[in-house]
């Protein structure tokens, strides 16, 4: 695979607070080329050939990719990803989880369409659901205390925003719900376990089902997830901020309470899914 890269796009860009902006098709999470080599502060030059390549370089490690392959070679030997190379609106992604293993970085991540649509459901009595787990040993605590991230989003409501087509005022702070906090941290743990990615569950429960199954009493329920990112709240409430859905349930004056769950489970050949978040709302 010998291809001549002409256009250089980025050389040794590195960025403490680097983003690696991703995509989802099919099942899989895909990482645009650009950010994750600005992330993880490694040389990228491309080829516009057709089919275009994409090589980048950092310290002992050299890959290149090719448009519609699924196969990379990295230090000049030869890998099959779990997904092929994708051309989208002139940016080129792969698979995150093949290119994490092979250059064996994590990164933070945050897009749109990482964190499935959000939800806000009119709650009526009579809903049953499994009743919801509270933090135990295998959990990870999180290096952050209640405090904290109730500030945070706390933070986002106090001011004006736009959120994709609606425009919302600041709005009155939220408070802390036990109940809420263990069905998001529920889900959070089924996710990372089972290595899906969706509101609603394997066994067909929905947010709602899960809320009001522990036992919250509300009149609405909604919903926030996230994944890949690092162990930051302000991170993942940037990326929910930028999505609008999510940010329109941030700052939704009908929610009067919410609670934050996260889970973690250590990288393994195949998961893709390392640390989940879920943001349960209620009011």
């Amino acid at each position: 695979m010998k291809r001549l890269f002409l256009t250089t796009l980025l050389l040794n860009l590195s960025c403490a607070q680097a983003i690696t902006q991703t995509i989802s098709k099919d099942g899989i999470i895909y990482a645009d080329l650009e950010s994750f080599a600005r992330d993880i502060s490694a040389g990228m030059a491309l080829n516009n050939a057709n089919p275009i390549a994409w090589r980048l370089a950092t310290t002992g490690k050299d890959m290149v990719l090719v448009q519609d392959s699924n196969l990379a070679q990295f230090n000049g030997k030869r890998y099959q990803m779990v997904g092929k190379v994708l051309l989208e609106g002139g940016k080129g992604y792969a698979p995150l989880d093949s290119l994490r293993a092979l250059f064996q970085v994590n990164v933070v991540t945050s897009s749109a369409t990482s964190t499935t649509s959000s939800q806000k459901i009119p709650s009526s009595a009579g809903n049953s659901g499994s009743s919801a787990a509270s933090a135990d040993g295998a959990v990870q605590q999180p290096n952050f205390s209640r405090d904290e991230i109730l500030a945070a989003v706390n933070r986002v409501r106090a001011q004006t925003r736009i959120c994709g087509d609606k425009s919302f005022l600041a709005v009155k702070p939220l408070r802390w719900n036990v109940k809420l906090e263990q069905s998001a941290l529920k889900h959070s743990k089924n996710m990372a376990e089972n290595q899906f990615f969706e509101h609603d569950d394997p066994q067909g429960r929905t947010p709602q089902d899960r809320i009001l199954g522990g036992g919250y009493v509300g009149y609405i329920t909604g919903e926030n997830i996230a994944a890949y990112y690092t162990d930051n709240p302000d991170k993942v409430l940037e990326g929910w901020i930028k999505s609008p859905g999510h940010c329109a349930n941030l700052m939704d004056p009908d929610y009067t309470e919410f609670g934050l769950g996260v889970f973690f489970v250590p990288y393994a050949k195949g998961k893709k899914y390392l640390r989940l978040w879920t943001q349960n709302f209620g009011g």
